[in-house]
């Protein structure tokens, strides 16, 4: 099964199949921009975790409305 977006879900989900005596069998959803364990990793150490600075690093990691060519690193419109 691909992994649900909720912490929760999936821990009812596990505890019910491995009740069935069946191994669970959890993928990565690959619809998302980071997964949970590079997500781990960027929480990972932080002593507060502001999500406006994450998603700014998001940006710039994908490119996604950034600036082109020498003003890449900027955000479009400048904020």
């Amino acid at each position: 099964m691909t992994a649900p977006d909720d912490w929760l879900v999936l821990q009812s989900i596990k505890a019910s199949v491995a009740a069935m005596g069946l191994p669970p069998e959890v993928h990565e959803d690959r619809h998302f921009f980071i997964s949970v364990r590079e997500f781990a990793a960027y929480v990972k150490g932080r002593k507060t975790l502001r999500m406006k600075y994450f998603y700014r690093e998001q940006r710039k990691r994908h490119r996604i409305l950034m600036g082109s060519n020498s003003l890449a690193d900027t955000p479009l419109g400048g904020k």
